[in-house]
């Protein structure tokens, strides 16, 4: 069984690129979300928290 994972020495440029566009994304979606949240008045923001959309149903 050959090791695997930062332990084991092996250097893997594709896990550490992966791992930058994983922390973009984040960062990306982080930003949008806050947009919205911006946007909103803060009765829709209580509103969003208190009874999400998911939960109301059709």
């Amino acid at each position: 069984m050959v090791p695997r994972g930062p332990a084991s020495g092996i250097h893997r440029p594709q896990a550490s690129r992966e791992l930058a566009l994983d922390q973009a994304l984040s960062g990306a979606l982080t930003d949008i979300e806050q947009a919205f949240s911006d946007a909103a008045s803060p009765g829709r923001q209580f509103l969003a928290r208190a009874w999400p959309a998911s939960l109301a149903g059709s």
